[in-house]
């Protein structure tokens, strides 16, 4: 099962039932049953396969595609392959738009009105319970989740003196209290102590 999963890694993307596209790993997997097994040439592979409860490559890869589109619906309306489904993927989608959405593909310029990406979207369905494991990124935080412990100053100074005369201001109030710490990532601070 190991080397399965290595030899038909992102199966999703390729995988459309064809037999010419297994060809080749069937012969790697009926092999790898005979010396598994220690059979002879002439042994049934279907026999060798329950013999090893090793699935049929077809079985596979059928499974890791099913199993794979399960995922379809934990994405967000913002994911790249939800973007690319009809719109009905993202109809009932009440999170909000982080980001830009994907500009469609004009019928005009599609090869042909399916691609494999749809095809294996029927494996599932938008009607299906979707899963949002975070309503926003974990690292994307807002003010309100850092309460009083964060402070950012919205104004816009265009005078560079008076933005420095803001922000020393700001620092003296921070600095006023020893519980508050203050962090540069910038290398801002060796250029603000001409202002005290």
């Amino acid at each position: 099962m190991y080397i399965l999963s290595i030899i038909l890694y992102a199966s999703v993307v390729w995988w459309t039932g064809k037999k010419r596209h297994i060809g080749a790993i069937n012969k790697v997997q009926n092999q790898a049953l005979r010396l598994i097994c220690a059979a002879f040439r002439t042994t049934p592979i279907h026999t060798l396969e329950i013999e090893a409860s090793v699935p049929s490559t077809n079985l596979f890869l059928n499974s890791t595609t099913k199993r794979t589109v399960i995922w379809f619906n934990k994405l967000s309306a913002n994911n790249p392959i939800i973007q690319r489904l009809p719109n009905r993927w993202r109809a009932n989608n009440n999170l909000p738009q982080l980001a830009l959405l994907l500009p469609s593909i004009p019928a005009s310029r599609r090869k042909s009105n399916t691609t494999q990406l749809l095809q294996v979207a029927k494996n599932t369905s938008p009607l299906n319970e979707q899963i949002f494991l975070f309503l926003l990124p974990p690292w994307r935080h807002t003010l309100t989740d850092f309460g009083n412990r964060l402070c950012l100053l919205n104004k816009l100074v265009k005078n560079k003196d008076k933005a420095a005369q803001l922000y020393c201001n700001q620092l003296r109030k921070l600095q006023a209290n020893r519980s508050n710490m203050i962090v540069y990532t910038d290398g801002s601070q060796k250029h603000i102590h001409h202002h005290f």
